[in-house]
């Protein structure tokens, strides 16, 4: 028995079956009407619309046979479809390709087949075939009229396959429309010249009137004409790249129907619809978390006159009783205020952190920027910190190179980058060690480094060192003091200053941590 190959479109041709979806699926009138009148016009037992899966041949439609499917194997569909026209054996019995075929030998006892292959997608993907028991000669005029009835089979299954795709891009488009229907942001298309097309309920919702009131609109109309000119130039950005792509929310004031303004963020994209370039839009309402910055923003105004100012005093007063300029202390009373002192700077410290990042987040930090010697800086620094560092047994070490140039910084806020660096660089070195501060001149920059000899940063640590909150574990417990805040906050403070921050570390090694800001000259 010979079996039938796979065809070299095998795969494109399984593609294009099951896009139709038809396998295993019930029966149905317009298929055996075919099959029905196939077997009268030929007069045989048996017709077939037989469509050949990976592995199998499964019938669509079966006049005179009971079976739903037989195995790809030992089918005479499977060798139809690798032949153009209709192919024919008058006689299975007697042909070496079939003549052991279970199919001859075994019910349905088949010795005469002929079939045309059926295409979908120029694809063949079955036959409409006949059956019969005895042998039979199949002329020119009988092979047209079968290619005739395969024909009807074709038109058929295209039908069947085009109102498939039909009823998916209707699901697909009341899918569609459901989803952004329930979006609570309001969601619109435009043309490019900004004239809305489409907007869903919640767009409508967000401006106040019913979203065929602002169809046919610009949106520009939809904005007070203080923000107009802003929002120009955002769409202008839009479409002055090459590729189709959103651009990121834009905060503006919106203009209800009514007249009354509220606080909006937009965001469009530039969309190809074949030859024609539309615009998709989201808008937010953002008038509730305005309302929620401008309660933290009270909350951190509270917190800095009604907890920093007490805590202050607190700090100063454990300082002087520890220092005992109001007298000698108990041992086990020093214990008690050195414990207090430490924890109440440690909580001091925390206070500040938080309100500078809440200043930088809100944009209310000020920043007096100026021309600096660099190098007085650093003298300044390493003095404010010699005292840290001869607490911990570690020694300070400037190294600064020659007629350095002036920079432009905030000098209090630099102070405070570089404090939180060397008092990190001291807190990590083990006793006995050097820590150095190096400033030296390199392409057009200042490039500041604070360098340890301690352990390193461990290496699934790296990538959260700029976090807030972020703090490595460590069995030394001097090392674990903090808030986690100072780097996050030294990160945003460069930044803000045009500069780079970074570092370098290795594994039992140390830590280099760099600062970087152009020299006056080149700003």
């Amino acid at each position: 028995m010979l079996t039938p190959a796979f065809p070299t479109n095998e795969a494109e041709r399984l593609v294009a079956l099951r896009a139709l979806a038809i396998l295993d699926t019930l029966p149905e009138v317009r298929f055996d009407r075919i099959t029905a009148f196939a077997r009268e016009l030929f007069q045989v037992p048996i017709a077939l619309i037989s469509l050949i899966d990976h592995d199998r041949q499964w019938f669509k439609s079966k006049a005179g046979l009971d079976v739903p499917q037989t195995p790809r194997e030992v089918s005479f569909c499977g060798h139809a479809i690798l032949y153009p026209g209709v192919f024919v054996i008058e006689d299975a019995t007697t042909d070496p390709r079939f003549c052991d075929n279970p199919l001859v030998t075994g019910k349905p006892f088949v010795h005469f087949y002929a079939g045309m292959p059926l295409k979908s997608r120029d694809a063949c993907i079955g036959t409409l075939c006949l059956f019969d028991h005895k042998p039979r000669h199949f002329d020119e005029h009988n092979r047209d009229l079968l290619t005739r009835l395969a024909a009807w089979a074709e038109r058929e299954l295209t039908f069947l396959g085009e109102l498939q795709i039909t009823a998916l891009r209707l699901e697909d488009q009341a899918r569609l429309e459901a989803v952004l229907e329930g979006i609570v942001e309001g969601v619109v298309t435009s043309d490019l010249s900004g004239r809305i097309e489409t907007a869903n309920a919640a767009a409508g919702g967000i401006f106040r009137c019913d979203r065929e009131e602002i169809l046919g609109r610009n949106i520009n109309e939809l904005l007070p004409e203080r923000d107009r000119s802003k929002h120009g130039e955002y769409m202008r950005g839009l479409n002055q790249q090459p590729d189709p792509l959103t651009r990121n929310g834009m905060e503006v004031t919106g203009q209800r129907c009514d007249g009354t303004e509220f606080p909006a963020e937009i965001s469009f994209s530039r969309i190809n619809l074949g030859a024609r370039q539309i615009y998709s839009g989201i808008l937010r309402d953002i008038s509730e978390r305005k309302e929620l910055e401008r309660a933290k923003s009270e909350f951190v105004s509270t917190v800095s006159h009604e907890l920093r100012t007490p805590l202050t005093a607190i700090v100063g007063a454990l300082g002087m009783l520890e220092s005992e300029l109001a007298g000698p202390l108990p041992e086990q009373v020093r214990e008690f205020v050195a414990m207090a002192q430490r924890n109440s700077v440690r909580l001091s410290s925390l206070v500040d952190d938080i309100l500078d990042i809440e200043k930088l987040q809100s944009a209310q930090m000020s920043f007096k920027l100026e021309m600096i010697d660099i190098a007085g800086l650093l003298a300044q620094v390493v003095d404010l910190n010699q005292g840290y560092a001869s607490h911990h047994n570690v020694r300070l070490e400037l190294d600064v190179a020659q007629s350095l140039p002036m920079i432009r910084i905030d000098q209090h806020r630099m102070v405070q980058v570089l404090t939180n660096l060397v008092s990190n660089a001291i807190k990590h070195s083990p006793e006995g060690e050097v820590v150095f501060v190096r400033a030296i001149e390199k392409n057009g920059q200042v490039s500041v480094g604070v360098e340890d000899h301690g352990a390193g940063i461990p290496e699934d640590f790296r990538a959260q060192v700029f976090e807030r909150f972020s703090q490595a574990n460590s069995t030394d417990a001097r090392k674990a003091n903090g808030t986690g805040l100072g780097l996050h906050i030294a990160k945003a403070l460069v930044e803000h200053m045009a500069g780079e921050i970074s570092f370098e570390t290795i594994s039992g090694t140390g830590t280099i941590f760099r600062v970087c800001f152009p020299v006056a000259s080149a700003l």
